[in-house]
């Protein structure tokens, strides 16, 4: 479906047991090329699909991902290198440090580590990925 062209057309290539599209085009609406200020000549659209075959040959899962900005996944990445897409969180990466003081050493200790960890649960949910 392309929602900017009539007629529409596409290539799919069937691999790993699901059709890949590529090569999509077609004839962009009249309204557009006149929005744009091209009077009543005909215009064209087409793309290759290079996103959705690095996906197959990074083993990247969503396309969205070609669009961010995120360093954790452009790291991954070197110029004539094909290496597995490794993913990472959903969430930006939040490194914050927490200090806190405890009984004197030889002192009957009230704090342990559980305690913390079951507040951070609580509190935080599925947010915390690991505590």
């Amino acid at each position: 479906y392309f929602p900017f062209t009539e007629p529409s057309f596409e290539l799919e290539i069937y691999f790993n047991n699901e059709w890949l599209e590529v090569l999509g085009c077609g004839v962009v609406h009249k309204d557009i090329v006149k929005a744009v200020g091209r009077g009543s000549q005909p215009g064209w659209a087409f793309g290759l699909g290079l996103e959705r075959l690095a996906m197959v040959l990074f083993s990247i899962p969503d396309i969205r991902l070609f669009w961010t900005q995120d360093e954790r996944f452009h790291s991954q990445f070197e110029s004539g290198e094909i290496v597995t897409f490794q993913p990472y969180s959903k969430y930006p990466p939040c490194l914050k440090d927490i200090s806190f003081w405890t009984n004197k050493e030889g002192d009957e200790s009230t704090f342990h580590p559980n305690d913390l960890n079951e507040i951070v649960r609580d509190v935080a949910g599925d947010l915390a990925e690991k505590v």
